[in-house]
């Protein structure tokens, strides 16, 4: 399995659903913010990505 990790902010509240199994699931989207230096210029921009997640199981599910 492999890891990943997004610093950001949600852009909008997780959708939480449920397979017809009844395994948990949310998704959502992180934007995260990245510095960059443009080359001819020196001049400094902020880019937005926004990574689209959906999270399975106990991950998937509200918690308190």
């Amino acid at each position: 399995m492999n890891n990943c990790y997004f610093v950001g902010n949600l852009t909008s509240d997780p959708i939480i659903k449920s397979t017809s199994t009844g395994r948990a699931m949310a998704m959502f989207t992180v934007a995260c913010n990245e510095n960059t230096v443009d080359r001819n210029t020196g001049e400094t921009r902020q880019i937005t990505n926004f990574v689209n997640c959906t999270a399975w199981g106990d991950y998937g599910r509200i918690r308190g």
